[in-house]
C-alpha cells in the first residue's frame, strides 16, 4: 500500500472494520459511514476517494447505498473505486453468465453465490439494499465510479447489470473495466505484470484528485 501514499501524495486510512461473526454487515457499513463523517470535519467530500478490493469493494458500494437510504445527511465521496465487488442477491441472467465464466475462474464457482447469503445474512435480518442486487439497487446520487473486474472471475457476470443500473439511476460518470484473462481483485497481485498495470491505473486515478486530501482503502 505504500505506493498509494508515496506516489499519490495523499493521506491514506485503512479502517479495521468489525468482522463476522461478532458483527454483521450493517455494523461494518455504519462504521464506514461514521468514519466518513469524521473525515468530513477535515476534508472536502469531493476530495475523498473510497477504494475497496473484494469484500472491501462490496462494503463501499453498500455504504454508498446506505447513505442514499439512511445516512442522507452525509455527502458522497468524490470518487468510488470498487475492485471486484459482488452482491448477495443476483439475477438468473447474472448467474447464467457466471456459470460460463466459472470454467475459467481459478478461485470461485457460480454456486458459491447461493451459499454466501447463508453466511452473511443467515437470519435474513439485513435490509435488501445492503445485501445488494446490481440489477435492482438504487445508485441515484452516486459520485464518479470506476469499477474493475477480472474477465475470468465469476463476479464479472454482474458487469452488465451494474451498467444498466448506473444508466437507470442517472450516474453520469462511471467506467466499468473488465480485464481479459484476469482473476479476482487482480490489481492487488502486483508481482504479475497485469496486476502491476492495474495498480498503476488506480494510482493514476487518485493522482488526478486534489493533492494531500484523504482516501479510504477498504
Amino acid at each position: 500500500m505504500i505506493r498509494y501514499i508515496s506516489e499519490t501524495d495523499r493521506d491514506l486510512i485503512m479502517p479495521l472494520y468489525p468482522l463476522y461473526p461478532d458483527h454483521n454487515f450493517l455494523d461494518e457499513v455504519e462504521m464506514i459511514c461514521d468514519l466518513h463523517k469524521r473525515m468530513l470535519s477535515t476534508y472536502e467530500a469531493e476530495n475523498i476517494a473510497w477504494l475497496g478490493f473484494s469484500a472491501g469493494a462490496d462494503l463501499i458500494m453498500s455504504s454508498g447505498r446506505h447513505i442514499v437510504k439512511v445516512r442522507k445527511e452525509l455527502p458522497m465521496p468524490g470518487l468510488m473505486i470498487p475492485v471486484s465487488p459482488c452482491n448477495l442477491k443476483i439475477t438468473e441472467e447474472s448467474y447464467a453468465r457466471m456459470k460460463e465464466i466459472e470454467k475459467r475462474d481459478i478461485m470461485m464457482s457460480a454456486d458459491a453465490m447461493k451459499i454466501f447469503p447463508e453466511y452473511y445474512d443467515h437470519d435474513h435480518s439485513l435490509p435488501t439494499y445492503l445485501c445488494g442486487c446490481a440489477a435492482e439497487d438504487d445508485y441515484i446520487g452516486f459520485p464518479k465510479i470506476v469499477m474493475y473486474f477480472g474477465g475470468d472471475e465469476i463476479f464479472a457476470g454482474e458487469a452488465p447489470e451494474y451498467e444498466k443500473a448506473f444508466i437507470r439511476c442517472g450516474v453520469k460518470d462511471y467506467t466499468i473495466h473488465v480485464a481479459p484473462g484476469m482473476f479476482h481483485a487482480y490489481p492487488m497481485f502486483t508481482f504479475l505484470k497485469e496486476g502491476k498495470q492495474g495498480e498503476d491505473e488506480l494510482i493514476e486515478l487518485l493522482k488526478k484528485m486534489k493533492k494531500r486530501e484523504e482516501q479510504v482503502c477498504l
